[in-house]
């Protein structure tokens, strides 16, 4: 599945809007602030195939 058929999906769970992108383009960002704030607060909840518990 593709990153809008995931967040179509999500979306469809959570009845909100989602916004999703992917963790290298936050990693080049210009906005060294947002890239810190972002990187330092995410929190994966699926990965390889694995659930993880945030």
């Amino acid at each position: 599945m593709d990153l809008v058929g995931i967040q179509y999906k999500l979306e469809e769970k959570i009845g909100r809007k989602v916004d999703l992108i992917e963790k290298r383009s936050i990693e080049n960002s210009h906005n060294w602030i947002r890239r810190k704030n972002i990187l330092e607060t995410a929190i994966i909840i699926y990965e390889s195939g694995q659930i993880l518990s945030a």
